[in-house]
């Protein structure tokens, strides 16, 4: 006859391991699939929990900078899991961790195929003197943060197996790759031992080890009347407890095994109330317990950021095309004013003389018929206060007038303290009067005047670092021509430096080719006279070219699309109409309407457009031997995104250059103050991080949004702006070679596998010197050309 209440205890103990399968299957389900990157933070409704070994390696690794909001950002992240811990022991173990899920899925496929004993050895449990000691994972704990404090880096997240599980689809290429074997060792030795990493390697479960030795509920219970003292418990326990002697139950990860597969029935689990637990222990217990409880809403008192108000005057504005307007942030805390902090500005048209600061100069674009744009102003927050955004809408009116662009030759200069430097303006169309042109100066030293063509920087005499200034020509604009305004960066060095080169709009012309191009509503006219040259003028509202390739500048796309163009030409020639035809700008031309010519090229001094979109962009250095095989294109950029699955890694190859470059990859890339130059000359000094060149083509761009980039660089220094992981931690410079170790020279890159997704960060002033530049899809805004020479 069947025996009921047996039956019924069987039942609830299948069930319990049912329970605990579910909650095992839905925090991997959370981890991979929202968490995404680490399960060390995140942030739920405000608040960022953080595993305790996490924690602890922030706390280390910050040690020489250590302050008080970084500790209670710690201790308020990490009071979760250790009250958890307190309460449940290391039940995260056998219930949440989505390691031991993957080791436990992993053993279960295999003993259902009856390969695990083939792969596990017989005698699974290790003697008392073996070296496979449980000891060995609490010296993996100390050397995991003595890392920390020699690197100042978190170094045991990036290799860590939890986060390489969480990470899932985040990671690509050779960091997938590496992430996949890690996870394979950790599933393979568990075949050989049961949780063999868990139980003798993992610092996490070492931490908790020590943390649940003041768990005093819920532990397993050997009842004596019915315990037989058979060692089943010892064999079946994912820790290997002999429950029927052990005292000690700090490793106890409540996964309830034993409870559910005793034969004798003889384990049950016991509350406080039912066992004597010492008063050492609960004292102990209850003071941690309190202590992290208090620590939570003091935090988060202390730390939590304030509430700001961010507002633009002029609140709304009416603007002539090609106009100007000043804008002023005004940032607060209730009635108080907040200085000093970052304000990043953006226009749906036109453009700013510069993209933050309290106080920008708006610039309207120039248009042929009335238009409204958008004017966005915010903060990002900081430690002390939330961030904001702050909108205002206003309307450009045509007045019908003839667009400008302004430029200033040379772009960039670097000078040593007390030289100097002469600056001029290049301002088209060429009949504008120049003394509607206004300098300005951003920056230590003086200029020699305020208006005219050209201008000379005078360099302080004594500088104590190294600084740099940023010059600007504004012509103003008069009844005929709109504004407009070009810029010129500097640095005043302390390092030896060569000549600074100086560069002028000339006769250097460019090619670009092209299987076909097809112009809309274009206009070809010449000759078109700037200084001692003639020019042909292309323009065109629309242009579409096919096969573009400029062999010089190493710059190449399957087609591009220009809107807004104007092309200033020495000759044009190709197949028009079924005829060779060439244009030169020694010739008078005129065309106008649709103009379509095959299989020709361009050779062009200036070519300039509001928007080009091109299909397969590829700039491919040039190969000149020597220890530097390729001459590379320097990219520069004022602030960079990047985002959907991106990698950097080095050192990487890039056919000659063998452990010597940069790889950088990214599904979506963003920059502002976008520019390309691609030099005539070039040297590298990879030991001292020194580099010169001498500039040939310049394409400048307010802004470029790609897909899909691919980047090989031999050179490249940013300025990085840190994500909140938990809590900003302010910005630094990067200055390296492809050939140095992305993990030497990057230290913040295991925080931000995320990148794009949950956290962002900010990458300023950015220089890459690449071999190789493409792009699936690009997408450039206010277009410039520039082909200059070294004098």
């Amino acid at each position: 006859m069947r025996d009921d209440g047996l039956v019924s205890v069987l039942n609830m103990k299948n069930v319990v391991q049912w329970i605990r399968h579910v909650s095992q299957a839905l925090f991997f389900v959370f981890f991979v699939l929202f968490v995404i990157g680490t399960v060390c933070s995140f942030t739920a409704n405000g608040f960022a929990p953080i595993e305790p070994l996490g924690g602890l390696q922030i706390i280390f690794s910050n040690m020489t900078t250590f302050n008080t909001r970084i500790l209670l950002m710690v201790l308020s992240g990490i009071a979760i899991f250790v009250i958890t811990t307190i309460l449940f022991g290391k039940a995260w173990c056998a219930w949440a961790c989505p390691v031991g899920s993957v080791v436990e899925l992993v053993g279960y496929a295999f003993s259902k195929a009856k390969l695990v004993p083939y792969t596990r050895r017989k005698n699974r449990v290790a003697p008392k003197n073996s070296l496979l000691n449980k000891n060995i994972k609490h010296a993996v704990l100390g050397g995991v943060l003595g890392s920390a404090i020699i690197s100042r880096n978190p170094a045991w997240c990036s290799v860590c197996p939890i986060g390489t599980i969480c990470r899932g689809s985040a990671a690509g290429g050779l960091v997938a790759v590496a992430e996949t074997v890690i996870v394979g060792g950790v599933v393979a030795s568990s075949l050989y031992e049961n949780r063999f990493f868990c139980r003798f390697l993992c610092p996490v479960s070492s931490l908790l080890t020590i943390i649940s030795k003041l768990n005093p509920f819920f532990k397993p219970i050997v009842k004596r009347g019915s315990c037989k003292e058979c060692g089943i418990c010892d064999k079946i326990c994912p820790e290997g407890i002999p429950l029927y002697k052990e005292k000690e139950l700090a490793e106890c990860t409540k996964c309830l095994v034993c409870y559910s597969k005793c034969p004798q029935n003889g384990v049950t689990f016991k509350t406080i109330s039912r066992f004597n637990a010492s008063k050492k222990m609960l004292i102990s217990a209850a003071i941690v317990l309190a202590f992290f409880i208090t620590v939570i809403p003091i935090s988060n008192m202390y730390l939590a950021p304030k509430e700001v108000s961010l507002t633009i005057t002029p609140a709304n504005f009416t603007i002539i095309s090609g106009g100007n307007i000043t804008f002023t942030a005004n940032l607060s805390f209730g009635a108080a004013a907040i200085p000093n902090k970052d304000i990043v500005w953006w226009a749906s048209d036109g453009f700013f003389d510069k993209n933050d600061g309290y106080v920008v100069r708006y610039i309207a674009p120039s248009t042929h018929e009335n238009k409204t744009v958008t004017i966005i102003a915010s903060f990002y927050g900081d430690e002390e206060y939330k961030g904001a955004t702050t909108t205002i809408v206003g309307t450009v009116i045509s007045l019908g007038q003839e667009p400008t662009t302004t430029s200033i030759m040379p772009q960039s200069f670097v000078v040593k303290p007390g030289e100097y430097v002469t600056l001029k303006a290049v301002v088209l169309p060429q009949e504008v009067p120049i003394e509607l042109i206004e300098w300005k100066l951003e920056g230590p030293g003086r200029l020699s005047n305020n208006v005219g063509e050209s201008v000379t920087y005078f360099a302080p005499q004594e500088v104590e670092v190294e600084v740099q200034v940023r010059i600007s020509a504004f012509f103003k604009g008069n009844v005929r021509y709109l504004p407009s305004m070009g810029y010129a960066v500097g640095k005043v060095s302390l390092e030896p430096t060569t000549p600074p080169p100086f560069y002028e709009l000339t006769g250097e012309c460019y090619d670009l080719r092209f299987s076909r191009i097809s112009f809309k509503d274009g206009v070809v006219e010449g000759p078109i006279n700037i200084g001692n040259f003639s020019f042909i003028r292309i323009r065109g509202a629309e242009a579409t070219v096919y096969n573009m390739s400029m062999f010089n500048a190493s710059l190449m796309a399957a087609e591009a699309m220009l809107k807004g163009l104007e092309i200033y030409a020495s000759s044009f020639k190709g197949i028009l109409d079924g005829r060779v035809v060439e244009l030169t700008g020694n010739k008078k031309v005129a065309l106008s309407g649709t103009i379509e010519m095959n299989d020709g090229e361009i050779m062009f001094t200036m070519l300039r457009c509001k928007a080009l979109e091109a299909i397969q962009l590829r700039i491919v250095g040039k190969y000149v031997r020597g220890s530097e095989p390729y001459m590379p294109s320097v990219v520069t950029a004022t602030e960079v995104v990047l985002s959907q699955k991106y990698a950097m890694s080095a050192p990487e190859s890039y056919e000659e250059l063998v452990k010597k470059v940069m790889k950088l990859t990214s599904g979506q890339v963003e920059a502002d103050g976008f520019s390309i130059i691609m030099p005539t000359e070039y040297h590298l000094n990879r030991a001292l991080k020194e580099y010169g060149y001498k500039a040939g083509l310049v394409l400048n761009s307010t802004k470029l949004t790609g897909e899909n980039m691919t980047m090989y660089a031999i050179y490249y220094k940013i300025i990085v702006q840190t994500s909140r992981y938990i809590g900003p931690f302010g910005s630094y410079s990067i200055k390296a070679t492809g050939d140095e170790s992305i993990g030497g020279v990057i230290w913040h890159l295991w925080t931000s596998w995320g990148i794009g997704r949950y956290y962002c960060h900010r990458v300023l002033n950015v220089e890459v010197h690449t071999v190789l530049f493409k792009l699936d899809k690009a997408s450039l805004t206010d277009v410039q050309l520039l082909s200059s020479i070294h004098k």
